[in-house]
């Protein structure tokens, strides 16, 4: 067993630098925002040493002189075919639209980086079968399991899913009664992959490591307290402050559950928080991805114009790029602040609003549950520096012999309309110095 000094501290991550794109027709109204966020992030992160931030404001930073000029372009090349004025010279319909397709590429290249970041994390987990895990033996769903069983058949290598698939193929309406016969090597499947990938986002984003620690010094705090909220937020850019904070606050009493008599308990809450932690990775990529196209069809229909086609070609990419940027921030704001697949339009309002309309504002009004699992983990661990173990299990050959009772760890259906319990809201923590 090896045992190394890591950095914790329970906190709610920053948010991170996500201008969702306005359509470009609107650029005018918004670039003094837009520059007020540009400029801060930009600042902030360089003098954070936040290098994916940077990355990111950096290529924004200088878009700011030429963001007027792009909105400009966008909207002087139409005025003659509507009739508000006669005619414009050549250099002001074919320059500023010329200016205004780079601004789009640009502005698309950065959801495509985000995009392709956000693929390489999705593949460096296995969320998807824990997702899948859990409507079999978690929160068991008789449409969803059957389906499961078919996807880990043919992404997994373990031969009780082949063992499976034959006996549901010929009674594919037996779906219940196959999984529980197999319920043990099933939850002994999932205990594995909980350990694995949880301990691994943990490690990752959630933690310094002793390294790191060394690095930063043990006895700067303040320092230590800076770089892990770089890490956070740069997991908060990948799922959202209140996903991280959700993680941070459940996957540590998990894995302490599956050591101390809380294993059927800790395998249900880490299937339901990995489904969670991979719906909403699927959502940022689809957000990005609707980024993506409909900067390049915005930054196509301007060509169009500068290249003096029919009118009719550019308000066709016009209206493309309108209908993806408005299903891109739809996704973005009333999508990727709720649990699952849920359109909440609501968010759509700006939390400033918001807050004088409802109350409490939607994002915070949610009922908060302790379970006993999360109640009995010791609060000692979460914060400071603390001397970390990992478990002797985590590495054992014979971890899927792992006996389990009869009666499973979920056999009720889920409440689909029902969230899963949250934990409280947590604040700040001073750090201190804890050696367990």
């Amino acid at each position: 067993m090896v045992s190394s000094v890591v950095f914790r501290e329970n906190t709610v991550p920053d948010e991170p630098y996500e201008r969702p794109p306005v359509f470009p027709y609107a650029n005018p109204l918004s670039v003094g925002f837009h520059i007020y966020a540009t400029v801060k992030s930009f600042f902030g992160a360089l003098f954070y040493g936040d290098r994916e931030e940077l990355s990111l404001t950096s290529a924004r930073f200088l878009m700011i002189s030429p963001r007027i000029i792009q909105g400009i372009g966008h909207i002087l090349p139409y005025l003659p075919s509507l009739g508000m004025i006669s005619k414009i010279g050549p250099a002001v319909s074919i320059i500023p639209s010329y200016i205004g397709a780079g601004l789009c590429i640009v502005e698309g290249a950065a959801d495509a980086w985000l995009l392709n970041e956000q693929r390489k994390f999705t593949q460096g987990y296995e969320f998807k079968a824990l997702s899948r895990l859990r409507y079999m033996i978690g929160d068991y769903d008789a449409v969803h399991a059957p389906a499961a069983i078919q996807w880990l058949t043919k992404h997994r290598d373990e031969p009780v899913f082949q063992e499976m698939k034959e006996p549901l193929d010929a009674r594919p309406l037996r779906a219940g009664e196959i999984i529980k016969n197999n319920k043990k090597k099933l939850e002994a499947i999932a205990e594995k992959l909980i350990r694995e990938n949880l301990g691994k986002l943990q490690r990752e984003y959630l933690e310094l490591s002793s390294e790191e620690v060394t690095k930063f010094g043990e006895d700067n705090e303040k320092e230590l307290s800076i770089q892990l909220g770089i890490k956070k937020k740069r997991l908060a850019r990948r799922l959202r402050p209140w996903m991280v904070r959700e993680a941070d606050e459940k996957i540590l009493p998990i894995l302490w559950g599956l050591d101390h008599n809380s294993k059927k308990e800790a395998i249900l809450e880490g299937l339901r928080l990995a489904d969670d932690i991979h719906a909403q990775a699927k959502k940022k990529k689809l957000a990005h991805t609707m980024g993506v196209v409909a900067m390049i069809a915005a930054a196509v229909g301007l060509v169009c114009v500068a290249v003096a086609l029919p009118p009719s070609i550019p308000y066709v990419f016009a209206l493309l790029a309108t209908t993806f940027s408005f299903f891109r921030m739809g996704v973005f704001t009333g999508m990727l602040e709720t649990r699952g697949w849920v359109f909440n339009p609501k968010h759509l309002i700006p939390q400033g609003i918001r807050s004088w309309i409802f109350t409490p504002p939607p994002s915070e009004d949610r009922s908060h549950e302790i379970s006993h699992l999360l109640s009995e983990f010791p609060a000692s661990e979460r914060n400071g520096l603390v001397l970390s173990q990992a478990p002797a299990n985590l590495q054992s050959s014979n971890l899927l012999e792992t006996q389990f009772s009869n009666e499973g760890i979920g056999d009720c259906p889920p409440d689909l309309e029902k969230e899963p319990p949250l934990l409280q809201s947590s604040s700040r923590h001073n750090p201190q110095l804890i050696l367990v």
